[in-house]
């Protein structure tokens, strides 16, 4: 039998619809499962079949001039060619090609419209982003809104009549059966494993649910169901529409007097205005919040119209930002500071004698004989109690200079973004000013290496913000810990207060270096 051709649309790509050089927005679009190996369904899942139109090459950007469209293609076949990659495998190749897309601009705005298996790998591309956030820094921050179209949030009955017919073709032509597929079942675990690793990110993002009222074909009937697509979010977190289409048309549109285009658009433009206009684009899920309401909305370009005012507007901010960055440094180093001198106290100064209680087989009365001379040089009960009460203020004053330092940052996150889109406006506007002789090309230069900063800028005030996050919960897990060993000692007897501690600290300092073992925060010591 002859090999299967090459299917163009399953090369795991961005494929650029609009790309326009002053784009306030990304959206990106992701198609769904390829039942019967079409090698356009990629393109055709977009596409009208009796109108010809493809809504994202001829719609979207009409009514968005200003927004860079880009679809995802993957190998979502579940017949011919069927790949071994499953989601997770696909949601890194999504996020390894919006990472090199955005190379330029990490910080503009995202917006994910995905249909069906499209919507699963978006999710988890998004959760694997927040928990490997070193490797993905910007993306999921930055993604303002997803629009779910017909996607099967807790699986699809209908994906065993699939895995049925692919696995009667793949018998025939000894293809693996698709890993996409196992997904979509609603006997499979993946997808319960999904949704609570998505959970967190439920109040990250605004969503729209689309959701499918037709019958796909005859005895087939809906086949993502009303309780599968929903979120179940409030409706200021999720808006949800029933559209008159089947599973297959739901992201199809005749023209733009399409009905469900209307609907569809209508809340497209809303989402794309909201998200070029917001300043609050964070790691910090509290500030989030103000994107979805209009605190989080300026209106840069009626404050600046200048290059030459907009340069030095940004350059003002970098300048705050260098001040900002050098006084969480030393305020982050006193609070640090305290704590160490404790550390060295309990590991340095009787470290040795600590580390010799645990080593010891405390039920052999000869080894525990052994410990009377070292337990001796120890202080007393009431001192080391003292210490511990020490180390659990020291703590608590890290946890509230990371709680400061995020508020800080995140005030000046929301400069940084209002910068930026005064020089875009400006920038925009930069043609009109030319005929005046308002704008240079000194000051057009210029805007062109502040940009470059503003971007840097952006991208390390995001991590400085999640880094900080990090160092909050670790203080806060480890003065969990201390307080909890320090009830544990309290009331045993002198005797065995400093055995009881050893072993407490053994233990604690064991739990939390394993629970952090992937934070990029310098591991401390943990007393008790």
């Amino acid at each position: 039998m002859a090999a299967h051709a090459p299917n163009p649309s399953d090369s795991n790509t961005l494929v650029p619809i609009t790309s326009p050089t002053d784009a306030t927005v990304d959206i990106i679009a992701v198609h769904g499962i390829n039942v019967w190996g079409n090698e356009t369904h990629a393109e055709n899942t977009w596409t009208h079949a009796e109108t010809g139109v493809n809504w994202l090459r001829t719609l979207l950007p009409t009514l968005l001039p200003r927004a860079r469209v880009l679809a995802f293609q993957y190998n979502a076949n579940v017949v011919f060619g069927t790949s071994t990659a499953g989601v997770q495998q696909q949601a890194v190749n999504l996020l390894g090609c919006l990472s090199m897309a955005r190379k330029d601009n990490p910080a503009r705005p995202l917006i994910f419209i995905a249909h069906s298996m499209g919507g699963i790998i978006v999710k988890e591309a998004l959760a694997t982003a927040w928990r490997g956030y070193n490797a993905y820094p910007m993306i999921w921050t930055f993604t303002y809104a997803i629009f779910f179209l017909a996607v099967p949030h807790k699986g699809s009955c209908h994906a065993s009549w699939g895995q049925i017919l692919a696995d009667i073709f793949s018998t025939a032509t000894r293809q693996p059966s698709s890993a996409l597929l196992e997904t979509l079942s609603r006997t499979s675990r993946s997808w319960e494993e999904l949704n609570a690793s998505f959970q967190p990110l439920y109040e990250a993002f605004k969503f729209y649910t689309w959701v499918e009222s037709l019958p796909f074909g005859p005895g087939l009937g809906v086949i993502v169901p009303e309780d599968s697509a929903v979120l179940g979010l409030p409706p200021s977190r999720e808006t949800v529409r029933t559209a008159n289409c089947d599973h297959r048309g739901i992201c199809k549109f005749s023209g733009d007097n399409d009905p469900e285009w209307i609907g569809l658009a209508a809340n497209i433009l809303q989402a794309a205005n909201k998200a070029a206009a917001t300043n609050c684009f964070t790691p910090s899920m509290k500030c989030r919040q103000a994107m979805f309401d209009s605190l989080g909305l300026q209106d840069a370009e009626q404050e600046i119209h200048s290059l030459r005012e907009a340069n030095n507007e940004v350059q003002r901010v970098l300048v705050q930002g260098k001040d900002l960055f050098l006084e969480i440094e030393l305020t982050r180093g006193q609070a640090q500071e305290q704590l160490a001198s404790l550390i060295f106290w309990f590991f340095g100064a009787i470290g040795a004698i600590l580390r010799l209680i645990v080593s010891v087989n405390l039920a052999s009365p000869v080894q525990r004989a052994m410990l009377r001379g070292p337990l001796a040089l120890l202080p007393a009960k009431e001192t080391g109690l003292q210490y511990v009460r020490q180390a659990e203020e020291a703590e608590d004053q890290i946890m509230k200079v990371e709680e400061w330092a995020i508020d800080r940052l995140n005030k000046h996150q929301c400069k940084l973004l209002r910068a930026l889109h005064m020089l875009q406006a400006a920038a925009i506007n930069a043609h009109g000013e030319e005929r005046i002789g308002e704008a240079s090309v000194s000051q057009r230069t210029i805007a062109g290496e502040r940009k470059i900063e503003l971007v840097k800028e952006l991208e390390h005030t995001t991590a400085e913000i999640h880094h900080s996050h990090q160092r909050y919960n670790r203080a806060e897990a480890e003065k969990r810990m201390i307080e909890e060993g320090r009830a544990k000692v309290a009331n045993l007897p002198d005797s065995e207060f400093w055995i009881g501690t050893a072993t407490e600290i053994n233990k604690t300092e064991a739990t939390v270096k394993e629970a952090h073992k992937d934070d990029d925060a310098t591991c401390s010591c943990i007393i008790l």
